[in-house]
């Protein structure tokens, strides 16, 4: 799974709106309980990147 945290709605750079809601949405397929890699990608840091991170993070902890 590759997590594109620059799709945030409140990254200062990026033109997308995913929320926070919707990053820990796309943690539900760990709900089928399989294997999975997270791959995390960008290179930049930004205020908005450490709470989505968690958001997904969270998310992805209790649907596993």
């Amino acid at each position: 799974m590759a997590l594109g945290l620059d799709a945030a709605a409140d990254d200062p750079i990026g033109a997308l709106t995913v929320t926070r809601a919707g990053f820990a949405g796309a943690a539900e397929p760990a709900r089928a309980g399989l294997p999975t890699a997270l791959v995390q990608e960008g290179g930049y840091l930004c205020a908005a990147l450490p709470e989505t991170l968690t958001a997904f993070l969270a998310a992805f902890d209790a649907a596993r």
